[in-house]
């Protein structure tokens, strides 16, 4: 089944809305060359926006966790030079006091996503947290995997990040 003529119709107008028709009809030549001009302005836009979506290089609280929420969770050693799979926590779902975590590892990252549920591990965590130096190289990307309630709900869907530990208190994240 083709799309209806109208439908066609208007988005060629869309499309080639500003070109000068001095005649009936328009080569081909120049509807090609301004439809690409029009997908590179679309395409610049994009890159643009992307760049500016990456969060500015910021002291803030950081935090990686070994344990499991049964019998609470500790401070894990994180090695300078090792990388962590980090993400964002969003002040805008689970408004709090304190301030924003990058929460780092797979463990702490499964706690994280219980502290509807537990309030220990919510402080366990946050105390747990240490002020660095982060820089951020790029806007992170998607999580892709679900986990707990809270995710499977749509809650929890943090920006992610390859952190590197570089010094004692600075980490970069790609």
């Amino acid at each position: 089944m083709s799309p209806p003529r109208d439908g066609i119709v208007a988005g060629l107008a869309l499309l080639t809305q500003g070109l000068r028709f001095d005649s009936l009809s328009i080569s081909g030549y120049d509807l090609v060359k301004h439809l690409i001009s029009r997908v590179l302005w679309v395409a610049c836009l994009l890159i643009l926006a992307d760049s500016g979506c990456t969060p500015k290089n910021q002291d803030m609280l950081v935090v990686y966790v070994r344990g499991n929420v049964a019998d609470g969770v500790k401070q894990g050693t994180w090695d300078i030079g090792e990388v962590k799979e980090c993400g964002d926590t969003n002040r805008a779902v689970l408004p709090d006091k304190r301030y924003d975590l990058l929460v780092c590892g797979a463990e702490t990252q499964a706690a994280w996503e219980l502290i509807w549920l537990r309030s220990d591990i919510k402080s366990q965590i946050y105390e747990s947290a240490r002020l660095f130096a982060v820089a951020f190289h790029s806007g992170g990307r998607s999580r892709q995997r679900g986990g707990g309630r809270r995710s499977a709900a749509g809650f929890y869907h943090p920006t992610q990040w390859d952190c590197k530990r570089t010094s004692e208190r600075s980490i970069t994240c790609e």
